[in-house]
């Protein structure tokens, strides 16, 4: 799948700021409940390994891992890849990222789908997310360059 320009598309969909990644071992506890809790959080201004809370920069002073990966794609690639990056901070931005969303779950024949009342708990679970050519290539991890272009290799052009 490309654009109409023909080049390749890459979709990020990262940790919305201000939102907890959740992690669930899907045995029960005690109580007969889901063992839940929440793992790193995306403060505001983002924080160390926060991988994708956006912002350049960390609270440790280093480069964001969501510019450092949209950095190497647009060195590496230049105008052959359209790189979007998912923006929830208005209410069409989200709309817009929940579409996009669902159109990677469909095309992998998935049956859920995203909406207003569950796109924090699907990306508590599931972000940051990047597809390529409308294929997901990771969850719940953003790559590193390398790990990018190998998976590059292997998505259909």
């Amino acid at each position: 799948m490309t654009d109409r320009s023909g080049k390749r598309i890459v979709e990020i969909y990262p940790m919305p700021a201000g939102m907890t990644s959740l992690t669930c071992d899907l045995s029960f506890n005690k109580k007969g409940g889901a063992g839940c809790g929440a793992g790193s959080a995306c403060a505001s201004g983002g924080g160390c390994g926060s991988g994708g809370c956006g912002g350049a920069q960390t609270s440790c002073g280093t480069a964001d891992p969501l510019d450092s990966l949209v950095g190497h794609i647009i060195k590496k690639h230049g105008r052959r890849m359209d790189v979007r990056v998912a923006d929830y901070s208005t209410e069409a931005g989200r709309s817009e990222a929940m579409h996009g969303i669902n159109a990677i779950l469909a095309a992998q024949k998935e049956r859920l789908r995203v909406n207003k009342r569950n796109f924090d708990l699907f990306m508590g679970h599931a972000a940051p997310i990047i597809a390529i050519d409308g294929r997901p290539a990771f969850l719940r991890k953003l790559p590193s360059g390398e790990e990018f272009e190998k998976a590059l290799g292997g998505a259909a052009e």
